[in-house]
């Protein structure tokens, strides 16, 4: 895979929940707040200068 490729990985509520903590640099245990993720939505993650981030959340408008 090259770093240009786009990949796309469909997952749960709680793999999301620790992707989120790992972007942002927040320890992960089973009893932080959850982050929001609506069934079904998108979240896109993007290399942006160096560091990867989350810049789109919970994206539903394929569900209208």
């Amino acid at each position: 895979m090259r770093l240009q490729d786009n990949v796309l990985i469909v997952t749960h509520g709680g793999v999301i929940n620790i992707i989120y903590h790992i972007l942002q640099d927040i320890e992960w245990t089973n009893k932080n707040k959850l982050f929001p993720a609506f069934n079904t939505s998108i979240h896109k993650i993007e290399l942006v200068k160096d560091k990867w981030r989350i810049t789109q959340e919970n994206m539903v408008k394929h569900l209208i």
